[in-house]
């Protein structure tokens, strides 16, 4: 069913990926960390940019959490393209074995991200995505990012 294309949602703590060919799924994970203020909304990163930079046990947890996604996602997708991760395959329990050589493989990536997190899919030297790649598409703005989301996201 011709060449194979993903699917990269992130936003609010969560991370959904899928690799599809045809109707069937070739690879898919999702991440979820805790990242965002419970009643507040919004990312704890977002209110360290204000200048007030809460010292309270919840706050610091927040950050760990939004410094796990970024790794766990960077992680993932580099596995195979000489990125972080051995390309084992066990980095964090069905990690990234053959990410890096399925989003290689793809005619189209399309992902869905919030401008203040596309810096962890394009950002600095180890980056796994190159935003200049001609294969990036932006998918229209998704839910919260679940297998289902991207599925959804995949078939318009």
């Amino acid at each position: 069913g011709g060449a194979p294309w993903a699917v990269l949602a992130l936003r609010s703590g969560r991370f959904a990926g899928a690799v599809f060919q045809g109707q069937e799924v070739l690879l898919h994970r999702v991440f979820k960390r805790y990242t965002v203020r419970r009643g507040q909304g919004g990312s704890q990163s977002a209110i360290d940019g204000t200048g007030k930079k809460p010292k309270s046990a919840g706050a610091s947890l927040r950050r760990h959490g939004e410094q796990a996604l970024k790794e766990d996602v960077r992680r993932l997708l580099g596995a195979g393209l000489g990125a972080a991760g051995d390309g084992t395959g066990d980095e964090n329990s069905g990690g990234g074995a053959g990410w890096g050589e399925a989003l290689a493989s793809c005619s189209h990536v399309f992902y869905s991200a919030p401008r203040t997190m596309q810096q962890v899919l394009f950002g600095g030297k180890d980056a796994p995505l190159d935003k200049d790649d001609p294969r990036l598409r932006p998918a229209a703005a998704a839910g919260k990012p679940s297998f289902n989301e991207v599925s959804r996201l995949s078939t318009n």
